[in-house]
């Protein structure tokens, strides 16, 4: 695709392309809707999980280990599947709509059989190198600290291959437009590892929340297996053409966005690292900080973000240019609407959040107070990282991924340079600002190439 859109002609958006973009406005609204409705359920089930870690553990030597190590996991999952899935449900569905379904079947059974491979050689190069790459990353650990986080990483590394394909089924299914499945099925993890936590207490310690976070994932995918082969599909063809130009374009278009994927989840590591260095507890404060402020993204951001993803890449297919201009406008108009005063409502009721959530056992007063101002400054970035992942979504359809790539770089910089700063004033609370100020800097680059690109106009 083209630096510029206007190679095909001037876009203007016409009555058409209103009329168009209201209707699929409406159907983006009622998908958002499903998905936010089911995501919540499975956030609440997930926030319950993450008290009774909270509840049994605190903020200790023992949950920052655990925070490293899934976080290290959770980095490489949103590497490889959530990059997979950007990557492919717009490739399916151009298939589908220019070719036939037959050849979109194909071009899905090819790349998944390429993702699995990967999937499969990253999770065991994560876990046989750990003994190398953790005692660097967490320099601030003690001898015993850095073993445990190691002995963590070994039992979630399964995770990887586990979420890498069913995050694939979950793209199948979104393009499909059916989402309640997807974004309920995340709920049987949560039960799995509170289940886990209470039966494996003293026993088992932190080692309980990996074996439930395992367990519960593979019965997640038998489950999604099971749906989709019972109700949709054939079985999967194996096969690995290489020569197809669409297996090609893909695999050039995964390539893309995964090296700017790799700069956003290194910011993740970044902070995990940099927190080491704090004072005890840092670590485990800014990850059950985040939690709080992902599930609610992901209610409210990830749900838009999905629904819009497949539509997008229809339109774009069909080359209703005007209709994605018009989307996206009314796409920022409701965020501004909504989402600034939900930021204001969070900042001022941190305190409150974190005591209702996390204040019992060993989570005491002293560690509400952190969480508190770590979700506090978390807040500023709600409004930007949703807007930031709709305009990814725009640029996911157009298959423009090398631009995702440029700005992720450029942001690994600017996240870096306020945490520094930051983290000698406020502390913890400090990097939790600077990932909110990062989210600034990518939302404000990705609507500046979406300006150029054509996708957006201001009236």
């Amino acid at each position: 695709m083209s630096e510029s859109l206007t190679k095909k002609g001037n876009i203007k958006t016409s009555f058409l392309g209103e009329k168009d973009a209201d209707i699929n406005f409406t159907r983006i609204g009622k998908a958002s809707f499903v998905i936010a409705i089911f995501t919540a359920l499975g956030g609440l089930v997930g926030i319950v999980r993450e008290a009774v870690i909270a509840q049994y553990f605190g903020v200790t030597d023992s949950t920052d280990a655990y925070f490293i190590a899934i976080n290290i996991i959770l980095a490489l999952v949103g590497l490889i599947s959530g990059t997979a899935t950007a990557v492919i449900i717009p490739a399916y569905i151009d298939a589908k709509i220019k070719l036939d379904v037959q050849k979109g079947e194909e071009l899905f059974d090819t790349f998944l059989m390429i993702m699995t491979l990967l999937c499969v050689l990253a999770a065991l190069l994560v876990a046989s190198l750990a003994p190398y790459y953790i005692p660097l990353l967490v320099s601030g650990f003690n001898e015993e600290k850095t073993s445990l986080t190691i002995f963590l990483l070994w039992w979630t590394a399964p995770l990887i291959f586990l979420n890498g394909v069913i995050s694939l089924w979950n793209g199948y299914l979104n393009s499909h437009y059916k989402f309640a499945v997807v974004a309920f099925l995340p709920v049987v993890v949560s039960i799995t590892v509170i289940i886990w936590v209470y039966m494996g207490q003293p026993q088992l310690g932190v080692t309980s929340i990996a074996i439930g976070l395992v367990t519960g994932t593979l019965v997640q995918g038998i489950l999604l297996y099971s749906y989709i082969f019972s109700r949709f599909r054939n079985p999967i063809k194996v096969c690995i053409n290489f020569k197809d130009p669409l297996v090609f374009n893909s695999i050039a278009q995964f390539g893309f966005l995964i090296s700017g994927a790799v700069f956003s989840r290194i910011n993740v590591l970044i902070d995990q690292a940099m927190a080491s260095w704090l004072s005890p507890g840092s670590v485990s404060a800014l990850g059950f900080g985040g939690r709080v402020i992902n599930w609610i993204s992901e209610i409210i951001g990830f749900a838009v973000a999905t629904a819009f993803l497949p539509v997008l890449s229809a339109q774009i297919s069909k080359n209703n240019y005007s209709t994605i201009q018009a989307l996206l406008m009314k796409a920022l108009k409701l965020s501004v609407q909504t989402l600034i005063p939900l930021t204001i409502l969070l900042y001022f009721s941190s305190t409150l959040m974190t005591t209702l959530i996390y204040e019992r056992g060993a989570f005491d007063a002293e560690a509400t107070r952190i969480v508190a101002g770590v979700i506090r400054f978390y807040s500023f970035q709600l409004f930007f990282l949703t807007v930031g992942m709709i305009g990814v979504r725009v640029l996911n359809a157009a298959q423009r991924n090398d631009l995702i790539m440029k700005i992720a770089f450029a942001s690994v910089f600017v996240h870096i340079i306020g945490n520094v700063i930051l983290m000698k004033w406020l502390g913890v609370a400090g990097i939790a600002l600077s990932t909110s100020l990062t989210y600034v800097f990518t939302s404000t680059a990705i609507y500046y190439y979406l300006y150029r690109l054509g996708f957006l106009r201001f009236k």
